[in-house]
This record gives structure tokens, C-alpha cells and sequence, in this order.
């Protein structure tokens, strides 16, 4: 009954073992297609920062269930307000469709001429 009993918790920690590494698996194999995803999307943005405009879409038929956001914004800091006016902020948001995992890059890109 104790051989049992001993054998019963090995098992278990074993099985829960198992199932962490399952999940850090899962993850890792979200954030290195989402993080191929991001650079993909990076190569296609237009080379103007100024021309970057709030858009979404998905990926195609090549990768199914997996989305992006883009979502440009300004630079506010008053200390520095010169060179803020020449950087533009761009949030990019990859995520497959169905889960709760997002995966965020922030770009701040240098403007070659001021608004």
C-alpha cells in the first residue's frame, strides 16, 4: 500500500511535469512564428513613416487564423519636444484568432521631415 502510494505521487509529479512542458512548448512555438510573423509584416510597412496609417488584416492563405494590428501614434514628451516631432511610434500586434496570446513590438521610427 505505502509502494503504491509512493509510486502514485512519482506519477504524478511526473504527469504534471509533462503537461508544463507541453504548455512552454506551446508558447515558445507561438512567439517564434508570431515573432516571423512581425518581421514579415516589418518588411512590407511602407519606407515613409509618415505614410504608416491604423490597419489590420491577416496573413493569407499561407498562415490561417493569424492576424496582425497596426497602430501608429505620436511621440509626446515636452522635455524633448525638437526630436520628439521626428519620431513616430508604431505598435504591430501579431495574434492567431481563438486565443488569448498576443505578441507586441513597438517601433520608433525617425522621420525625415518634420510635421
Amino acid at each position: 500500500m505505502i509502494a503504491v502510494s509512493i509510486l502514485s505521487i512519482g506519477f504524478f509529479a511526473v504527469y504534471s511535469l509533462f503537461l508544463q512542458s507541453v504548455a512552454a512548448s506551446e508558447e515558445a512555438r507561438f512567439r517564434q512564428q508570431a515573432a516571423f510573423l512581425s518581421s514579415l509584416k516589418e518588411n512590407s510597412w511602407a519606407k515613409d513613416p509618415l505614410e504608416i496609417s491604423r490597419d489590420e488584416g491577416d496573413f493569407g492563405d499561407d498562415y490561417p487564423g493569424w492576424r496582425w494590428r497596426l497602430t501608429p501614434s505620436k511621440v509626446e514628451n515636452k522635455e524633448y519636444e525638437e526630436v520628439v516631432k521626428r519620431l513616430a511610434r508604431v505598435r504591430l500586434e501579431v495574434f492567431q484568432e481563438g486565443t488569448p496570446r498576443l505578441y507586441s513590438v513597438t517601433h520608433y521610427l525617425f522621420v525625415t521631415e518634420a510635421p
